[in-house]
């Protein structure tokens, strides 16, 4: 909770899990960054677009 703003805000993180057989587009790059508590996957895209209908929740 970040007390220091008015009004008091609280950061909440949306986890979802994706599970992909074959990506449908290329991938320029991975990388992934270490937390307290939890591991940031970011994958950037050489084209833009959406990945909806290929993520299965």
């Amino acid at each position: 909770m970040n007390k220091k703003m008015k009004p008091p805000m609280k950061n909440i993180i949306e986890r979802r899990f994706f599970s992909m057989r074959k990506c449908p587009g290329k991938i320029l790059s991975i990388e992934y960054k270490l937390k307290k508590d939890q591991c940031i996957l970011l994958v950037r895209k050489s084209l833009p677009g959406l990945w909806a209908n290929a993520l299965s929740l």
